[in-house]
């Protein structure tokens, strides 16, 4: 603790920007000033108790008026007055303290030749010519002394005086040639050594510079990678930079969002690594390619086991750097699954809307045709009043089959649209069965058909009524249709299970076991992900599949061909049973 402490009072007034040798004299002084403070502490101490009041007296002044003020001028950056106001108490203490021992004392071995060391001592403390005045003051102070106590106090000869004025100077010569010598040799190292702080103090403030220079630049650095970053990150695609051998040097986050992993866990690994296999396989002879120095296009489906189908767009395009050697391999991709999907589902919708314009053509040729023909007989007065009559009842069918198909596209059109909507209630089913009969009896007449209606009055079945009556009506004029003349078309109602079931049957010319399994696998298939084709016997039977689905029901065919079809649909019987087959 008190080396720590002695260690602080030698260091004060030391500062930033001063030479080695204005330090060294600094610290010089407040050891030296220390030490002298210490001794005259202790003299005072000891010899004013034992009667020596004066020489105590002179001890303090030197403490209070020497050693004190010289930490406090250092303190105060005032190093030279510090040097000075110590060395003139100093010079009067010691001069006063010598004569004053030779006048009392009367000692043989003079103390004035303390006189010597603080001579030498004020060498180093001053710069010339401080220094040399100094030197020479205390050389006549101590000749003075010596004068004195030969001449005044022992009252010897001039030859002793002579003698001992020879004997000082040899001594002054050799102090003074020796602390030259010393002092060249001191303030030699001292130079130099501030010449080595100089040049590193010049080197420190280089590096320093640098670190500054590369601070700024590893900020902008940063900054730049920051706005990098930015940018990169913001893309909507998946943006990579791979190295020539295929490892990670850049990576954007979105990648870093798929794979669920941080970009420090990504980069530096082949992309082999972290891509799943097909996808690798897809993208990897690409990379070969840019690689090689060829630009890379891409695009296809590929199957992901993680994320399924995907349809990847990109491209792959070499970088290089200033030397015209590669760096890497910059890649873009993105999904554009959703939009190949809205593409496909586009060009399915523009087949379907050219199949409905071919398929309402052909169900409109045939009532124009024959009403055209009509009027050009009836413009010619060609045709009698009776004539008319049966044609107006072949075109009536005709427009009968064309509102079907026409109500039939209506609700095609509201399922492709996502604005098909079921209203269910009670329906009494067998009122829906002579009113669809009724909708066709003119045709039937015609083929000389005969409809035989089978269901208790008091049937019901929940389901939207429209769709009853289309499905209905759907299956009639198939019966119509594909029946044979003169035969009995059956309409047979009844309830079993809470269901309530319908069945249509004619006898006709039938179906093949190949040509009934083929349709109700078109039946089973559902509406909105084929495409619209066949006859209006297979849109019309599709859409009474789809339409007796959503209640919940079923549609089946039973057909042998040479002998007629039966198709039975099923609906809930009431809304418990329909609840019930919904959960």
């Amino acid at each position: 603790m008190s080396e720590h402490w002695t260690h602080r009072l030698t260091q004060v007034g030391l500062r930033e920007g001063q030479t080695l040798l204005e330090q060294k004299r600094i610290r010089l002084l407040n050891q030296f000033a220390l030490l002298i403070g210490v001794i005259c502490l202790v003299l005072t101490v000891v010899v004013i108790p034992m009667g020596a009041q004066v020489a105590g007296l002179a001890d303090l002044a030197v403490l209070i008026l020497g050693c004190i003020p010289v930490l406090l001028w250092n303190n105060f950056g005032k190093p030279m007055v510090a040097r000075v106001q110590f060395s003139i108490v100093l010079f009067v203490f010691s001069v006063f303290n010598s004569a004053y021992a030779i006048h009392n004392l009367d000692r043989a071995t003079g103390p004035e030749y303390v006189l010597f060391g603080l001579g030498v001592l004020m060498t180093f403390l001053f710069d010339a010519p401080y220094r040399t005045i100094w030197f020479y003051a205390y050389i006549l102070a101590l000749a003075t002394l010596e004068y004195y106590k030969v001449m005044v106090v022992r009252e010897s000869g001039f030859s002793e005086l002579i003698f001992s004025f020879i004997n000082q100077a040899i001594v002054w010569t050799l102090l003074a040639v020796s602390a030259r010598v010393f002092r060249k040799q001191y303030e030699g190292a001292l130079y130099e050594s501030e010449d080595l702080r100089q040049a590193l103090s010049e080197q420190n403030e280089a590096v320093e510079s640098k670190n500054r220079k590369l601070e700024e630049l590893t900020k902008q650095l940063s900054t730049r990678q920051q706005v990098m970053r930015a940018l990169v990150d913001h893309q909507p695609h998946v943006l990579l930079l791979l190295s020539p051998a295929g490892h990670f040097l850049v990576v954007n986050k979105l990648l870093t969002l798929l794979y669920q992993k941080d970009f420090r866990q990504i980069m530096g690994k082949h992309f082999s690594q972290l891509l799943d296999p097909p996808l690798f396989d897809f993208l990897n002879p690409h990379f070969h390619q840019a690689v090689l120095g060829k630009a890379a296009e891409f695009e296809g489906w590929v199957e992901v086991p993680t994320r399924g189908e995907l349809y990847l767009q990109g491209e792959m395009q070499p970088v290089y750097r200033p030397d015209q050697t590669l760096m890497g391999v910059a890649v873009f991709i993105q999904n554009i699954s959703t939009l190949k999907n809205k593409e496909e589902e586009l060009y399915r919708l523009n087949d379907q809307k050219n199949h409905l314009f071919k398929l309402v053509a052909h169900e409109l040729k045939s009532p124009l045709h024959s009403l055209r023909g009509i009027l050009d007989f009836s413009h010619r007065t060609l045709i009698d009043p009776e004539e008319f009559y049966t044609h107006s009842q072949r075109i009536k069918d005709h427009l009968g089959r064309l509102s079907l198909a026409l109500e039939n596209l209506i609700m095609w059109s509201e399922v492709q649209m996502d604005k098909f909507t079921v209203d269910p209630h009670l329906v009494p089913t067998y009122p829906s069965m002579v009113q669809a009969v009724a909708f066709f009896q003119e045709m039937a007449h015609e083929r000389d058909m005969e409809f035989d209606l089978e269901a208790d009055q008091d049937l019901m079945l929940y389901a939207d009524p429209r769709h009853v009556q289309l499905v209905l009506r759907n299956l009639v004029d198939n019966a119509v249709k594909y029946g044979s003349e003169g035969t009995v078309l059956v309409l047979r109602g009844w309830e079993r299970d809470g269901f309530t079931h319908v069945a249509v049957s004619d006898h006709g010319e039938g179906m093949t076991m190949d040509h009934t399994k083929a349709l109700e696998d078109q039946l089973k298939s559902p509406l909105k992900s084929d495409r619209f084709e066949g006859s209006s016997l297979q849109i019309g039977l599709r859409l009474c599949a789809k339409l007796i689905h959503e209640m919940g029901g079923s549609i089946d065919i039973e057909s042998q061909y040479g002998v007629g079809t039966s198709i039975t649909v099923s609906w809930p019987g009431n809304v418990g049973v329909y609840e019930l087959n919904q959960t």
